[in-house]
């Protein structure tokens, strides 16, 4: 969910993801192993530093999304 958020971001951006990289002070090999799923946990530095790229809470990059109830079939 993390990576797919943070594309998703970057992607609604228009960024590349070198320009993500320089922006949050990352390599663009940690932007694309977070994206793809190869690194599952980031390190909360990171977590704060795309955030802060982004302008947006750390808690849009962690929180899982609110689901929808289910409508009872009629």
């Amino acid at each position: 969910m993390f990576g797919q958020r943070v594309k998703k971001l970057r992607d609604e951006r228009g960024w590349t993801q070198q320009e993500l990289a320089d922006r949050a002070g990352l390599t663009k090999d940690t932007i694309s192993n977070h994206e793809t799923g190869k690194r599952r946990d980031p390190p909360l530095s990171a977590v704060r530093a795309l955030a802060t790229a982004f302008g947006v809470p750390v808690t849009e990059l962690l929180d899982e999304p609110a689901t929808e109830p289910e409508v009872a079939a009629r």
